[in-house]
């Protein structure tokens, strides 16, 4: 999945639910939002015991658009399988 590039008016609801297996219920402008990177959960393990991330996309990771404070929420829970890697505006 390529993150698309939005207008920074334009309203877009939070992806984080890719991450998290829940509908987020955040909409708001795409300036508010930033792209971020993830390994599922299923893909984990792999890695693990090849000792490295490999590189987007051909490793199983996914980007998705979310929410600034649903980021910061990504990444306390997840910091070592999650990156912010973007605005996703831009």
């Amino acid at each position: 999945m390529t993150v698309a590039r939005l207008d920074e008016d334009e309203d877009c609801g939070c992806g984080c639910g890719a991450w998290s297996g829940d509908h987020c219920q955040w909409s708001g402008p795409s300036a508010q939002m930033v792209a971020v990177e993830y390994m599922p959960e299923q893909h984990r393990n792999s890695h693990e015991a090849a000792g490295n991330r490999g590189s987007y996309p051909s490793n199983g990771a996914q980007r998705l658009r979310v929410s600034r404070e649903c980021a910061g929420m990504m990444i306390t829970h997840d910091g070592d399988w999650c990156s912010i890697i973007s605005a996703a505006g831009r």
